[in-house]
């Protein structure tokens, strides 16, 4: 928060705000709820602490989202994975190399399946404010694991989203 805090202070036309709560809450996903309501942006990027974007990845996602328009309300991407094992590792968002996929529901869920995991990341993800708002936001006091993976869920199936190849 103090490092936060200095960079307003020193940028003060950055759009940021320190967002706390005087009782401690229900945890991240209230959070994430919070920061959701409390911005005005159109799309929300998610970056957990342990996570780190490539220099381009904001352009990517505002790349994306004109490209594909309003009824694609999801865009995630790939994501290397450092600090598991000897060696970095991509794990790419889709089974198609190079290339940005358009997905509905079921072809998000096939994809799911084939994958054997969720494709979905949270720090290689960008969602459009309105429709996390209408998918009902993260569960915060629901569930304390998984709620990411319910939530894209949850978004996708009101939505199309966006693959994209690029980490």
């Amino acid at each position: 928060m103090e490092v936060v805090q200095a960079f307003m202070a020193t940028n003060p036309s950055a759009p940021i705000a320190c967002l706390t709560r005087e009782q401690p809450g229900p945890g991240g996903y209230a959070a994430r709820n919070l920061g959701i309501e409390t911005a005005n942006a159109e799309w929300i990027a998610f970056l957990d602490a342990d996570d780190e974007w490539e220099p381009g990845f904001l352009a990517t996602v505002a790349r994306t989202a004109e490209s594909f328009g309003e009824d694609h309300g999801v865009i995630f991407g790939s994501r290397n994975i450092v600090g598991r094992g000897p060696q970095p590792f991509l794990q790419t968002s889709h089974n198609t190399a190079d290339e940005t996929v358009s997905l509905d529901f079921a072809e998000f869920l096939q994809l799911w399946r084939a994958l054997g995991r969720c494709p979905v990341w949270t720090s290689a993800t960008a969602i459009r404010a309105a429709d996390l708002k209408a998918a009902g936001l993260f569960p915060a006091c629901r569930c304390k694991r998984g709620g990411d993976k319910d939530t894209w869920a949850r978004v996708i199936e009101k939505t199309k989203a966006v693959a994209v190849s690029e980490v």
